[in-house]
């Protein structure tokens, strides 16, 4: 494969994710379904390093470790592969050290990044990009508004009201992960709005229900556990 500066993914949730893993395998020609497979999407495979942001965002130094295994001699006939999660989070001391590595990248070290949308992008980083565009077409529908509201939500709310909205929304496997997609898109929206106003009251219930998306996005349901998925869910955000 062609070696260009940064593959830049927007978007976000699961469509990220499976564009993230495909590139990964075929840069390291690994079969799609193979244990080897398995290790890229539990990010546990030895050739790829993943940076993301802490809550006030990247530092400098987070970068000190990829510039070593740049500088470092190392065997090329294997690239070498560094994702970098919510690249719009990085400030200019963080971007300018990354751009330095972009605009001379070593031999088979290959680089990524994600953001929910490119105009939150620094300028520098994605002039030197392939934007790869991953948003999923989806809608919430009108019968699914409900379970979508209280997901979104990080007020408690009764099993009741939980299973009320789980029989109106009657979701299927596909649907499951189109609306935790969707959930997923605006608590990410608002996550950043209640960083930005400094309210650490609201950001943290909302990064809870953010990690528990997350979680839910690697334990999908297949057709006939759907039921199942929900109940688990439930009882995440109810504890």
């Amino acid at each position: 494969m062609r070696q260009v500066p940064l593959n830049l993914f927007i978007g976000s949730g699961p469509s990220v994710r499976n564009a993230l893993i495909k590139w990964a395998c075929t840069l390291l020609s690994v079969e799609p379904g193979s244990s080897t497979a398995g290790l890229v999407c539990q990010r546990l495979h030895p050739l790829i390093r993943y940076l993301e942001p802490l809550k006030n965002g990247y530092k400098r130094s987070d970068f000190d470790a990829i510039w070593s295994e740049a500088l470092r001699a190392r065997d090329v006939s294997e690239p070498l592969l560094c994702i970098i999660e919510q690249i719009d989070a990085l400030n200019t001391a963080c971007a300018n050290s990354l751009l330095k590595l972009l605009e001379e990248p070593p031999r088979e070290f290959f680089f990524a990044g994600t953001a929910c949308a490119l105009e939150q992008v620094l300028p520098t980083i994605s002039s030197r990009s392939v934007i790869i565009r991953c948003h999923q077409e989806y809608e919430v529908r009108n019968h699914e508004d409900t379970l979508f509201q209280l997901i979104c939500s990080v007020d408690r709310h009764t099993p009741f009201e939980w299973l009320s909205a789980l029989e109106k929304a009657e979701l299927d496997d596909v649907r499951t992960r189109l609306v935790l997609d969707a959930a997923f898109d605006r608590l990410q929206c608002r996550f950043k709005e209640a960083v930005a106003e400094g309210g650490q009251q609201n950001v943290v219930p909302i990064e809870r229900r953010i990690k528990i998306i997350s979680y839910s996005f690697d334990r999908l349901p297949l057709p006939g556990s759907v039921a199942l998925f929900w109940r688990n869910f439930i009882l995440m955000v109810s504890a």
